[in-house]
């Protein structure tokens, strides 16, 4: 039996291992600015100390893969403008070089005349299991081993992808 709360503090405790079981970090971004807030959960799934990402966004999107970052910010923008919650897969440099793939999921919040005025969201590093995926099925395989930790470590390149836009809303790599 789940105990009853008895504090915020108690709240963001089980918050934190939550979002640590799921390899899970949260982000705001404030849109008049492009300011942005990562929970040290996100910035850890970077392999980054707590502000490691100064709260800029282009520190964020300079750890993105560039096959992957036009299809990021479109799914974002698109997102936006449908008033729908966006989700998008992408590829994210670690701190020790690895590529990591990552969906990040998000809502915007609009001001009373339609605007909207900013994004919180979550990021998951799904990479084990992608890599998984990549293993078992014959179209994701080539010529060359699959992408592997210490693979994609030693390489900046994996193999290309297009992306594919099923919705207005979501961009997922081919395959998916």
């Amino acid at each position: 039996m789940i105990p009853p709360r008895t504090e915020h503090r108690e709240d963001d405790t089980f918050l934190r291992l939550a979002l640590l079981a799921g390899r899970m970090g949260t982000w705001t971004r404030d849109l008049a600015d492009d300011s942005m807030r990562w929970s040290r959960e996100f910035e850890a799934l970077l392999g980054l100390p707590e502000g490691g990402l100064r709260g800029r966004l282009d520190t964020f999107l300079e750890r993105v893969h560039p096959d992957d970052l036009a299809a990021l910010l479109n799914g974002i923008d698109r997102a936006i403008a449908g008033r729908e919650d966006c989700s998008v897969e992408f590829r994210a440099r670690h701190e020790n070089g690895e590529w990591r793939w990552m969906n990040v999921r998000g809502r915007a919040v609009y001001d009373t005349a339609g605007k909207a005025v900013s994004l919180h969201g979550v990021g998951i590093d799904f990479t084990e299991r992608r890599l998984a995926e990549d293993a078992r099925l014959p179209s994701r395989q080539s010529s060359k081993p699959p992408m592997t930790p210490s693979s994609a470590r030693r390489s900046t390149e994996s193999s290309p992808r297009g992306i594919r836009q099923p919705s207005a809303c979501s961009a997922t790599p081919p395959g998916r």
